[in-house]
């Protein structure tokens, strides 16, 4: 009876120890109270920046890789839609490999390059704020960041974006 609880405590240890692993390699949870988007930031990062104005995060990554979320004010303030929004951001690349504005949900993406190296971008744009992760990694590292991409885009969630933080 011992042994059949202490190989049955064994496995309950094996399991919460493999969940604490998983979630260590899935990241962390980041919620931005300026401007209300919420992100996962993947494990590995060397360091976190936050800045003092509190618009946002920025991870950055031994291998290169520079992962920035934040928001901004009113895009109205300067008459500027999410096209205009759009137009603009495509002048911080070099070269642009992939776009898409969806002006009717307010947002878009912009991928490409950018002195370099490989950058992806997408923006939510509202009445009185936008939220953005973007991204800035080496090319060389490109097939080991893909994965990395499409997770923090899958998990960043936009704050409200027609109310003024």
């Amino acid at each position: 009876m011992k042994k059949l609880l202490a190989s049955g405590l064994a496995l309950v240890l094996l399991a919460l120890a493999g969940l604490a692993q998983a979630q260590e390699k899935a990241g962390e949870q980041f919620h931005n109270p300026r401007f209300g988007f919420t992100l996962t930031i993947p494990s590995g990062h060397s360091s976190i920046l936050l800045p003092d104005n509190g618009d946002g995060v920025t991870a950055l990554y031994r291998e290169g890789m520079e992962l920035r979320a934040y928001g901004s004010l009113s895009p109205l303030v300067f008459s500027r839609n999410c096209k205009a929004v759009y137009e603009e951001a495509k002048e911080g690349f070099d070269e642009i490999t992939y776009s898409r504005l969806n002006e009717a949900k307010g947002w878009f993406v912009l991928s490409g390059y950018r002195e370099g190296k490989i950058r992806y971008l997408k923006q939510f744009v509202g009445k009185e704020a936008t939220n953005a992760v973007d991204m800035v990694y080496p090319k060389e590292q490109a097939r080991n960041f893909d994965g990395f991409v499409n997770a923090v885009v899958k998990s960043f969630v936009p704050g409200s974006l027609d109310i003024a933080p």
